[in-house]
């Protein structure tokens, strides 16, 4: 007679960003390695997002907030939703969970001073889950003071992490536990032909060379820099428009950041436009991706990794990145485009200028391929014997 299936809850508290790709391919990638899968899920996985959706969500959030401001007291309050969550799931199929894993750690369950024994609690069985933002890969000891402590956790089995220039650091900060380096993972599905926002982006470029900043609109993303670069190119009448795409509001991308983007995006050169809604991550997004001819990817400070390099690599489109961390290692490897140092004007105009102007070799298909379903489906297994 064959052992049953270990029975692994792949729980995700949040569906905004990465987190539905993640949740999606983590789940089949667990059931293709032999684990019968429970997949948990927030309420706003079952409906579209609206703008009516979008406002009572961003009321209960600030409601949250408001009652668990400290950091401690908002992961308790996650660990707790996932053991009852998971409680509930077992109550429902009549049998229980042997492991959990999470697809966002960062935001929700790591916090400074975090009672691990209350975890330990709460769980009550093996867990792991994805750390998009180890603090090895910050060049800090740790993110915040004793932020990573729950990691010290005897059920914790398996942290996946995407930086992997760090992941030695990484096995030294969390002894025993098995740190995998795992795929940065993007929706890479057709372009919608009948996509509005492409179609518009095309008429207006006119046949001038494209450069795109896309996604939720942040500081990080340096769009000061953009368009301190749309007004240099503006000025010697080089063939460029530059195209803002992506929600820009204070519920997506943060109050703070809002109130400092506003002015700038109220003021654009002539040569910059801007469509600042939600795109749906998929065929949606990546008909925008593929209307632009170069990815902008020059943040500030530079990030560790993004989907969207994934798509563009995938999509065959050139990026200017930022100088440091992994995404610079891997555009200089894999020849994606150019690195230039993140607040640097003329080194970015010039940057621009190469990537037009060379058609050089690029390795877009070895890039997607350390970063795709397939690379998923060969370290997955052993996180799965982890787990168990």
């Amino acid at each position: 007679m064959n052992a049953p299936l270990p029975l692994i809850a792949v729980v995700s508290q949040t569906w905004q960003g990465h987190v539905p790709a993640y949740h999606r391919n983590y789940a089949r990638a667990f059931a293709a390695a032999g684990a019968e899968v429970l997949e948990i899920k927030p309420a706003s996985a079952d409906f579209t997002v609206t703008p009516e959706v979008t406002k009572k969500e961003s009321v209960l959030r600030r409601g949250l907030r408001s009652i668990s401001r400290i950091g401690p007291i908002r992961a308790l309050w996650w660990w707790r939703w996932a053991a009852r969550r998971v409680a509930v799931e077992e109550k429902r199929l009549g049998k229980s969970v042997d492991a959990i894993f999470f697809t966002y750690l960062d935001l929700h369950f790591v916090a400074s001073k975090l009672p691990v024994f209350w975890v330990d609690l709460q769980m009550g069985r093996p867990w792991g889950g994805i750390l998009l933002h180890p603090s090895a890969a910050r060049g800090v000891e740790e993110l915040f003071p004793g932020a990573e402590c729950v990691f010290r956790s005897n059920q914790c089995r398996a942290v996946a992490v995407i930086d992997d220039i760090f992941i030695a650091r990484c096995r030294s900060n969390w002894p025993g536990k098995k740190v995998i380096a795992v795929p940065e993972l993007a929706d890479v599905s057709p372009p919608a032909e009948n996509s509005l926002i492409a179609g518009e982006i095309k008429r207006w470029a006119e046949g001038r060379c494209v450069v795109g900043l896309l996604g939720v609109v942040t500081c990080k993303k340096n769009v000061e820099t953009f368009l301190a670069v749309a007004r240099a190119t503006l000025a010697t009448k080089a063939p460029y428009a530059f195209v803002i795409a992506g929600e820009c509001s204070a519920h997506a991308s943060g109050a703070g950041d809002f109130a400092r983007l506003k002015p700038l995006l109220d003021v654009l050169p002539e040569n910059c436009r801007v469509w600042l809604r939600r795109i749906e991550d998929g065929a949606e997004f990546n008909a925008v991706v593929t209307a632009c001819d170069i990815l902008f990817l020059a943040y500030r400070p530079a990030a560790e990794h993004s989907n969207v390099l994934v798509k563009a690599a995938y999509f065959q489109k050139p990026s200017l990145v930022s100088e440091g961390h992994l995404m610079a290692r891997d555009a200089r490897e894999f020849q994606l485009g150019e690195v230039v140092p993140p607040a640097n004007v003329a080194a970015t105009v010039a940057a621009l200028e190469s990537i037009r102007s060379t058609k050089g070799p690029r390795n877009f298909e070895g890039y997607y391929h350390r970063h795709s379903l397939a690379r998923l489906d060969e370290v997955v297994p052993a996180m799965l014997t982890a787990l168990k």
